[in-house]
C-alpha cells in the first residue's frame, strides 16, 4: 500500500498552490497526498491519524488539537506558511524563534515541539537562530526553500504585449477595518486596551525570558489601514482616468464583497481577483503591483513584476508603525517607495520592462527563501519527508479503514459547517474554506 501524506491547507488562496504542487510531486513518486484544513485538523485528524504515514502541519500549535499528545502518532512535519519579512529580521532573534517554535515552547512547554519529527524552513536565516539558541534540537530543522516559489507554482512572467498602457495590480491590507468575519474594528481596540497588563508574545516565568508584543496596537493599525484605503481609492480613480487596466486583489482576511460593491457603485474598470486565486497566478501579465508593505512583494520579485510601496504618501503614517513591522523588513529598503500618488502615476506611465533583481534583493531572497534553489523546494521537502523513519506500524487493513473513517467523518463535519454557514449567512473565505468536491477539484487544477 502506498504512503499516505496528510497536508494541512490553512488559507485556500495562499496555501492551495503548495498543496497542488506537492500532490503532483507525490503522484510522480507513487505517494497519496490527502488535503486537510482547519476543520479536518481540529475535528477529525486525531481520531484517524493512523490513516497517514506523514502528517504535514503549518505550526506546532496545531498539535494542541490532539487531546492525548503523549500517544504514539505518525511522524509530524512542520512546514511554515509564512516565513519572510519581519520574522527573519536580523535584529529580532526572539521573534524569529517565537514564530518558528510557537508560544508554548518559548514559555517552557516543549510537548508539541518534542512531538515534531521535522521542521522544514524556507531559508537559512531561521535555521541559524535554531542552531545558535537550541542546538539540542537543530537536527530536526532543514532548509527547503519557499514552497510557493517552486517552479511548479510560478510561471515566468507573461509579457504585457499592449504598447499603450501598463497593467496595474493593486493589493489591499485592511483586515481590521474590513474583517472577513465581519468583526467590528472597535472590538480590536477594546480587546487590546481593556487591560493594564503588559502585552507579551511570550513570557517564560521560570527562565525569566520574555518578548513584548511585536504587533502594532489596534489604534495605530486602524489608522494605517484607513490611510491605506484612502491612498488605494485615490489610485483606483486616477489610474482609471488614465485608462490603465487595473487588477485588484483583496487581502485573504478581508471581506471581498465590500470591494465588489465599491467597484460596481462607481462603475470602475477594475478586474477583481477571485478570493482564492493564488498570487502567483494573479500576478502573471502585470507590469506593476502597488500597495502597502507586504510579503507579497517577495513573490513579485520572483515573478519579475515590479512592486511599488505606498507607505510614504501620507507622512504621518510612519509615526504609527511598530519598529518590527513589515515596513521595516529587509526587502522593503530596496522597493520603490514614492512620496506621492502623482509620482506613482508618472512611474507607471513609463511602463519600464527593465525590472530586474538587484544584488541586494538577491541576497535577501537567498537568506529568507533559499533563492534561487527555491525552484526545487517541493521536491526537497518531499525528499526530507520520505526519509523519515516509518512509525505507522498498523496493518494495511487498519490503515485503509482509518482512511475511510477519516473521509466519512470529515464529510460529516463539512455538511455540518456548510449548514451552519447557511443559517448564519456566512460565506467561505481564507481559512474558513471547506473541503468540498468543488474546492478539491479547484486545488487539483492549480498545477498542471
Amino acid at each position: 500500500m502506498s504512503k499516505n501524506v496528510y497536508f494541512h491547507i490553512d488559507e485556500l488562496g495562499r496555501d492551495a498552490i503548495t498543496a497542488s504542487a506537492l500532490k503532483k510531486a507525490c503522484g510522480e513518486r507513487g505517494v497519496n497526498l490527502v488535503y486537510g484544513n482547519r476543520v479536518y485538523t481540529k475535528r477529525v485528524l486525531q481520531h484517524f491519524a493512523f490513516a497517514f504515514d506523514i502528517i504535514i502541519l503549518p505550526r506546532p500549535m496545531f498539535l494542541n488539537d490532539f487531546k492525548n499528545i503523549a500517544r504514539e502518532i505518525p511522524p509530524i512535519v512542520i512546514l511554515l506558511t509564512e516565513s519572510v519579512g519581519r520574522v527573519v529580521d536580523q535584529n529580532n532573534d526572539k521573534f524569529t524563534l517565537f514564530s518558528i517554535l510557537d508560544k508554548p515552547f518559548m514559555e517552557g512547554d516543549t510537548r508539541y515541539v518534542d512531538k515534531v519529527s521535522m521542521f522544514l524552513l524556507w531559508g537559512d536565516s531561521g535555521k541559524r537562530r535554531i542552531d545558535k539558541y537550541y542546538p539540542s534540537i537543530s537536527e530536526k530543522f532543514h532548509v527547503v526553500g519557499h514552497p510557493r516559489h517552486d517552479a511548479r507554482c510560478f510561471s515566468h512572467k507573461k509579457i504585457n504585449s499592449s504598447k499603450e498602457k501598463s497593467k496595474i495590480g493593486l493589493i489591499t491590507r485592511q483586515p481590521l477595518l474590513n474583517d472577513f468575519l465581519k468583526r467590528r474594528p472597535v472590538e480590536a481596540i477594546v480587546s487590546s486596551s481593556s487591560s493594564l497588563d503588559v502585552r507579551y508574545d511570550y513570557n517564560n516565568k521560570c527562565s525569566g525570558d520574555f518578548l513584548l508584543s511585536q504587533d502594532n496596537n489596534a489604534a495605530d493599525e486602524l489608522y494605517m489601514e484607513a490611510v491605506d484605503i484612502q491612498i488605494l481609492l485615490q489610485l483606483l480613480l486616477k489610474l482609471n482616468n488614465e485608462g490603465h487596466e487595473i487588477h485588484l486583489k483583496v487581502h485573504p482576511r478581508e471581506d471581498r464583497e465590500l470591494w465588489v460593491g465599491f467597484v460596481k457603485k462607481y462603475d470602475l474598470n477594475v478586474v477583481l481577483a477571485h478570493w482564492c486565486i493564488p498570487f502567483s497566478h494573479w500576478v502573471e501579465g502585470l507590469d506593476y503591483v502597488i500597495g502597502p508593505s507586504s510579503t507579497s512583494f517577495y513573490d513579485c520579485c520572483i515573478a519579475g513584476v515590479e512592486p511599488i510601496c505606498t507607505r510614504k504618501i501620507i507622512k504621518n503614517r510612519d509615526i504609527h508603525i511598530n519598529k518590527f513591522s513589515e515596513e521595516y523588513g529587509a526587502l522593503m529598503e530596496h522597493i520603490v517607495t514614492p512620496d506621492s500618488i502623482e509620482e506613482i502615476i508618472s512611474i507607471v506611465r513609463t511602463r519600464s520592462q527593465n525590472f530586474s533583481l538587484s544584488d541586494e534583493i538577491k541576497q535577501i531572497l537567498a537568506l529568507e527563501t533559499d533563492y534561487p534553489e527555491s525552484i526545487n523546494s517541493i521536491d526537497k521537502l518531499l525528499d526530507h519527508c520520505l526519509e523519515l523513519k516509518e512509525t505507522n506500524k498498523v496493518g494495511r487493513k487498519t490503515k485503509y479503514l482509518n482512511l475511510i473513517g477519516f473521509k466519512v467523518y470529515g464529510s460529516f463535519f463539512n455538511y455540518v459547517m456548510k449548514f451552519h454557514r447557511i443559517i448564519k449567512n456566512r460565506t467561505e473565505q481564507g481559512s474558513t474554506f471547506l473541503l468540498t468536491k468543488k474546492n478539491r477539484a479547484y486545488i487539483d487544477s492549480l498545477v498542471d
